[in-house]
């Protein structure tokens, strides 16, 4: 089968929903680190049976897209007798272009997050932009399933139709006791945040009690449940005849 791209006119083009872009000073990053859908960073535990069974995990990979990390940092949090005297120490060739920091006065991370919670908030500059039309926003979130990490990106929503810098605050998490060292790293490359772009119209909201043609919609589908064992590719049949 042959493709043919077509030359059209600008205004028969149809506009990206999303744009990334970056300065071609970072054409390395560019090259070696693109942002990915997010499909392509399935966690371990749902690319094998029976998780991998589950429509739900499956199409949650579907939404979103993945901005790996895109150079080597080393943090080495140092020992400290109080919570509040912690010190740390940012290990890289690129602090000055890629990192800043929410220090504790503006953090405000006691006493609200756990005892294990640096003080204050790093903030890694995205050498990304991003650009969505209008009626679209972004939401910035930790990827799914990363539950092992020393680091939990802090989530939020941006109005990228005018505002396309991208900056990823982190809470960062001490593996050690407070008297001790305690490290984080990460590698460029590793899977760092997931980007998710969103419909910004209000959406309406209706609660019911009993409404009849639902109820009789999940009678049917509990029906096929117990008459089936491949719930799995019924779920994905209703969905295609519906």
């Amino acid at each position: 089968m042959i493709k043919f791209k077509l030359n059209l006119p600008t205004f028969l083009k149809k506009k990206s929903t999303l744009i990334f872009n970056i300065d071609p000073k970072w054409k390395y990053i560019y090259d070696r680190y693109p942002i990915q859908p997010a499909a392509k960073y399935k966690h371990e535990y749902i690319k094998h049976p029976p998780p991998a069974r589950c429509p739900g995990f499956q199409d949650l990979y579907k939404h979103g897209y993945v901005v790996p990390m895109w150079f080597d940092l080393q943090i080495a949090f140092g020992p400290a007798k109080n919570w509040e005297d912690q010190e740390v120490t940012l290990n890289s060739n690129v602090i000055k272009e890629f990192c800043s920091w929410h220090y504790p006065e503006v953090a405000g991370v006691r006493p609200h997050m756990p005892d294990n919670f640096f003080h204050s908030i790093l903030k890694l500059h995205c050498p990304w932009q991003c650009k969505t039309q209008k009626e679209y926003a972004i939401i910035q979130t930790p990827l799914w399933f990363q539950y092992d990490k020393e680091y939990e990106v802090i989530p939020g929503a941006l109005n990228t139709n005018y505002h396309h810098d991208l900056i990823f605050p982190l809470f960062l998490k001490r593996t050690k006791p407070l008297d001790e060292f305690s490290y984080i790293t990460l590698k460029a490359g590793d899977p760092l945040m997931c980007i998710i772009p969103v419909e910004r119209k209000e959406q309406t909201v209706e609660l019911r009690l009993g409404d009849p043609a639902m109820q009789a919609s999940k009678e049917y589908y509990d029906q096929a449940v117990a008459l089936r064992k491949d719930s799995h590719m019924m779920y994905r049949e209703f969905d295609e005849h519906e």
